[in-house]
């Protein structure tokens, strides 16, 4: 077995900590294709056929084992999901979902695939992962995905498609981990330049203006609720792997922000320092027992005002699991309860920007997300 490395360890320590995200196809997803898809990704790493054991305060991997697909994929039928908001109840939903013990910790989900059931042309159609954080940050996740799109012609059917699992919202509601907090959430997508500034540092500290304009608007968040003066972000720290594509190598940041203005005008740098507090609890966290070490993580990010994270997941449209990807909507793990949660993914000329309320919320989360598009493109 293999150790994992001290972010992994923490991820297991205090999560459940799931990344699900949905790629959108432009029309229905074919299930041949759509599992020749997501089996030619599974295969890019060992990381998605290795199960997560525990001894004593640390984690390691398993040898990889054969990957049986029809244990982690599984049709899902849910046809009343047309519109931004259907679909994200519905992402809300599977970030809940607990992993099999003694598995691999991911799964996918064929959305409305064509032949399926009674979805009709309008229905929200494509394929969503659920993925554990210990297997990979949500970068370079979008590398893989990015590196492994398809050209036109590829991802033809196998040449027998084994039986999958059919389920509804309802199953996935029963599969929900009661350690996992069901989150409003509301999706806005944007134009890429709605974020003005200069590099990365520059778009990020826009993405907080923006955030702060929301927090202020008293009829979104209630102002007498707790602030700080500061955000968390989320920063690659190193972008080399030992091997395969994925690995854990992202830190959260702490970001000053000016309270006069609600922007982040200060200790916005083109590299963000390490937020040493974190690189404490990151380091120490062996020495924790899980009951002290899981609160205080969450308390951690419950306590910034704003939790950010951008990932550019592909500069041009491509195809993958057989079709045409329209677009990708991502929810970040459910790790703390901050007063908003904003998570935005790059895709073509589109971001897509996650928003989930937390702390102080006075609206639903979609009324804040069309605010927060509101402002953006003011």
């Amino acid at each position: 077995m293999t150790p994992v490395n001290m972010a992994e360890n923490l991820l297991m320590r205090i999560g459940p900590s799931n990344i699900t995200f949905l790629c959108r196809s432009a029309g229905p997803v074919e299930t041949g294709p759509a599992l020749a898809g997501i089996a030619r990704l599974a295969g890019a790493d060992d990381r998605f056929s290795r199960s997560v054991r525990r001894a004593l305060n640390w984690h390691f991997w398993t040898d990889p084992a054969p990957l049986d697909l029809t244990r982690h994929v599984a049709i899902l039928r849910a046809p009343d999901i047309v519109d931004d908001t259907g679909t994200a109840g519905l992402m809300s939903a599977v970030r809940r979902m607990a992993h099999a013990p003694g598995r691999p910790r991911w799964r996918a989900l064929i959305l409305n695939p064509a032949g399926e059931g009674d979805a009709g042309p309008g229905a929200v159609s494509g394929v969503i992962f659920h993925i554990d954080h210990v297997i990979a940050d949500g970068l370079r996740l979008a590398r893989l995905f990015a590196a492994h799109a398809e050209a036109p012609g590829d991802g033809s059917a196998p040449a027998a498609t084994p039986a999958l699992d059919q389920i509804g919202p309802k199953q996935i509601a029963q599969a929900a981990d009661p350690a996992i907090d069901a989150d409003d959430v509301g999706f806005v997508t944007l134009p890429l330049t709605a974020l003005r500034g200069r590099g990365a540092a520059g778009k990020i500290a826009r993405v907080l203006d923006l955030g702060g304009g929301l927090l202020r608007d008293p009829a979104l968040f209630d102002p007498a609720a707790r602030r700080s003066d500061f955000a968390m972000v989320a920063r690659l720290v190193d972008l080399r792997t030992r091997s395969g594509w994925l690995a854990n190598a992202a830190r959260m940041v702490k970001v000053p922000l000016d309270t006069a203005d609600g922007g982040a005008t200060r200790g916005m740098l083109p590299r963000l320092p390490v937020e040493w507090e974190y690189e404490i609890i990151l380091r120490a966290s062996v020495l924790f027992p899980d009951a002290l070490l899981r609160p205080l993580a969450h308390a951690k990010f419950t306590e910034a005002d704003q939790v950010v994270t951008v990932v550019p997941a592909r500069a041009r449209q491509g195809r993958l699991f057989g079709s045409e990807i329209s677009g990708i909507y991502a929810l970040p793990p459910a790790i703390g309860r901050p007063p908003l949660a904003l998570t935005a993914t790059s895709y073509g000329r589109e971001l897509r920007f996650s928003v989930i309320p937390g702390e102080g919320c006075l609206a639903p989360a979609r009324e804040i997300a069309a605010r927060f598009g509101d402002l953006a493109r003011g």
